[in-house]
């Protein structure tokens, strides 16, 4: 029952971490900066996921986030959890390609969970709606993931410090997966 109750923790934590990593990219990062770009903070938790658990856990957490990035965005729910999942199928590539245990990988992984992310949301954009994306500001596209990856070093201490809070083992190897 322990070990339910570390895993519940565990969810119910990086949900609410989530919430305000949403929160301050989609509202505080604008009152402070204005029209900066803003780091996609809350991707960095994705890839967290990616890199440190099972492929099930990870599974479950796009699922969760992408249900809860829905107060965030105006982006439909099947889009965003699309373009999650496939961002996921990404960094699980790298991951198994090129790996190495600590903090620079994971800040090379948050950047290209973001270059992938706006990838995926421009193809999946133009396939599937009427309203598809029209203008991409290249501006953009160069300083939200190098944002996102200086963003990423912080957070990656504090996701490893909310794992052991909660108790939360570490992964004995990192390449492990099915991908």
């Amino acid at each position: 029952m322990k070990n339910l109750s570390n895993y519940a923790l565990n969810y119910l934590t990086f949900l609410i971490v989530f919430i305000f990593l949403g929160a301050f990219q989609t509202s505080l990062w604008m009152q402070l900066f204005g029209w900066f770009p803003a780091p996609y903070l809350w991707l960095t938790l994705l890839v967290f996921w990616v890199l440190n658990r099972a492929l099930w856990e990870t599974i479950v957490m796009a699922y969760l986030l992408a249900a809860g990035a829905q107060g965030f965005t105006v982006v439909p729910f099947a889009h965003m959890l699309a373009t999650c999942l496939l961002t996921v199928t990404t960094i699980l590539i790298v991951k198994r390609r090129v790996y190495w245990e600590g903090s620079t990988f994971f800040m090379l992984a948050s950047g290209t969970a973001v270059i992938s992310f706006f990838i995926f949301s421009l193809v999946i954009s133009w396939r599937y709606d009427q309203n598809h994306i029209q203008d991409v500001t290249v501006f953009d596209w160069i300083i939200t993931p190098l944002l996102t990856m200086f963003f990423s070093l912080p957070l990656h201490r504090f996701y490893v410090f909310l794992d052991r809070l909660t108790d939360k083992d570490r992964p004995a190897e990192g390449g492990v997966g099915i991908i």
